[in-house]
C-alpha cells in the first residue's frame, strides 16, 4: 500500500493567461486612446491653423470671427474630454425611488421640444408599472439621448414611440422609431466607443448610456422591428418593496469644504454614503433613506433639540454624529444625558471645528461597527 502523486507544474499556464489578459486590456485601451487622439486632433489642428492665421491677420474684424472659431473649437475638445472621462469613473447614483411612467411624462416637454419645427412626433405609450430604484439626473440624460437618436434616424420627419411596461422582474422601457433601422455594421459596433454614422457625432452617447443603465443594474438591448425601423430596449430592476433604502451615511453638513473629502473618503471604505446640503433638505427626503448613521453639523440656535428630536422619531435606530463650531450647547448636553435620549448622540461630545478628517473616517467606522 503506498500513495501514487501525480504532479503537474501549472506555472508557465497561468502566467501566459495573465500575460494574455494584460494584452487584451492594453489593446482595448490602446483602441480608445487612438480614437480619442483622432478626435482631439481634428479640433486641436483646426485651433492651432485660425491662431497662426491670427498672427497675420490685421484686421480686427476678421481677427475677432476667428476667436470665435477658436473657442468652439476648444469646447469642442472640452466636451470630447468631459464625455470620454465619464466612461471611466464610476457613477456616483443618488438612488430615490421612481415612479417610471411619471418621470416620462415630466420628460415629455422636452422630447417635444426636440421635434418642434419639424414634422416628427413624439408618443407617449404608458400603463401603470411598479417603482424603480433610479438616478433622475441620469436617468435623463439616458432618455434624452435615446430620443434625439431615434428622431436623427428618422430625419426629422417620422414617430418616435417611447413605451413602458413590466417584464419578467424588471421595467422595461422602450424607444422605437420609424426610421430605415440598424445596418449589420452598427449592430456590431453600437457600444463601441467613438464609432458613430452621424457626421460630427463623438461616437460617446451610446456607450455613455449603456453605462448609466448598467450601474443601475439594468440591460439595454437594440433590433429591428419587423415593420421597419429600430428598437431600443432597457430593463431596470424594481425598486425594493422596503419604503425606505439603506445608506451606512448620510452626510448633512452645511460645509462643503469638509463634505467632499469626507465623502470620498468614506467611500473608498466600501461604505454607502448620501449627502445634503444641510439637515432640513435631508428631512424632506426623510421617507426614502434609512441611514445607520446622520453626521450633521449643530446650529446655534434654539431649535436644534427639536431638530435632534424629530430625527429620532424619524429614524430611531440612528445614531448621529454632530459637529459643531463651538462647545456643545447645555440643552443638547442636557438631553444626551436623560435616560430617554442617551443614545441619541454618538459620542455625547461634539467633534468641532476645524475636524481633523482622520479622527472623523476613524469615529465613524467604530460606530458603524457598533451599530452592526
Amino acid at each position: 500500500m503506498g500513495w501514487l502523486l501525480l504532479l503537474n507544474d501549472r506555472t508557465d499556464y497561468y502566467h501566459w493567461q495573465t500575460v494574455a489578459r494584460q494584452a487584451e486590456r492594453f489593446a482595448t485601451t490602446a483602441t480608445m486612446l487612438g480614437s480619442m487622439a483622432h478626435e482631439l486632433r481634428n479640433p486641436i489642428g483646426a485651433a492651432k491653423g485660425l491662431l497662426q492665421l491670427m498672427g497675420r491677420k490685421r484686421d480686427p474684424e476678421q481677427t475677432r470671427n476667428f476667436t470665435n472659431l477658436v473657442l468652439r473649437e476648444l469646447d469642442r475638445v472640452t466636451s470630447l474630454l468631459n464625455e470620454f472621462l465619464l466612461l471611466g469613473k464610476p457613477a456616483n447614483i443618488e438612488i430615490e425611488p421612481l415612479d417610471p411612467v411619471v418621470f416620462l411624462q415630466e420628460l415629455l416637454p422636452l422630447f417635444q421640444g426636440e421635434v418642434v419645427g419639424t414634422t416628427a412626433e413624439v408618443i407617449l405609450d404608458t400603463k401603470p408599472v411598479s417603482p424603480i430604484a433610479g438616478d433622475s439626473g441620469q436617468l435623463t440624460q439616458v432618455m434624452l439621448n435615446l430620443v434625439r437618436n431615434a428622431l436623427q434616424a428618422v430625419n426629422y420627419l417620422g414617430v418616435v414611440t417611447i413605451t413602458v411596461k413590466e417584464r419578467d422582474g424588471f421595467v422595461g422601457i422602450d424607444v422605437s422609431d420609424t426610421g430605415p433601422g440598424l445596418t449589420p455594421e452598427a449592430f456590431n459596433n453600437l457600444f463601441r466607443p467613438f464609432y458613430t454614422t452621424k457626421e460630427g457625432g463623438t461616437g460617446l452617447g451610446l456607450p455613455i448610456v449603456q453605462a448609466i443603465i448598467h450601474n443601475h443594474g439594468g440591460k439595454i438591448t437594440a433590433s429591428n422591428k419587423s415593420d421597419g425601423g429600430a428598437v431600443f430596449s432597457i430593463n431596470l430592476p424594481l425598486a425594493p418593496k422596503e419604503s425606505n433604502f439603506f445608506v451606512d451615511i448620510l452626510l448633512a453638513v452645511r460645509d462643503k469644504f469638509f463634505t467632499y473629502p469626507a465623502e470620498q473618503a468614506l467611500r473608498s471604505f466600501g461604505l454607502k454614503v448620501i449627502t445634503f446640503e444641510n439637515l432640513k433638505q435631508a428631512m424632506q427626503d426623510a421617507r426614502y433613506y434609512c441611514p445607520t448613521l446622520l453626521v450633521t453639523d449643530s446650529p446655534n440656535d434654539e431649535s436644534t433639540v427639536q431638530d435632534l428630536l424629530s430625527i429620532q422619531t424619524c429614524w430611531p435606530n440612528t445614531k448621529i454624529l454632530l459637529l459643531s463650531s463651538s462647545i456643545m450647547q447645555p440643552n443638547i448636553a442636557q438631553l444626551a444625558a436623560t435616560e430617554e435620549h442617551s443614545a441619541l448622540l454618538q459620542p455625547h461630545n461634539p467633534l468641532e471645528y476645524p475636524v481633523d478628517l482622520n479622527r472623523f473616517i476613524s469615529m465613524t467606522r467604530r460606530l458603524l461597527a457598533y451599530s452592526s
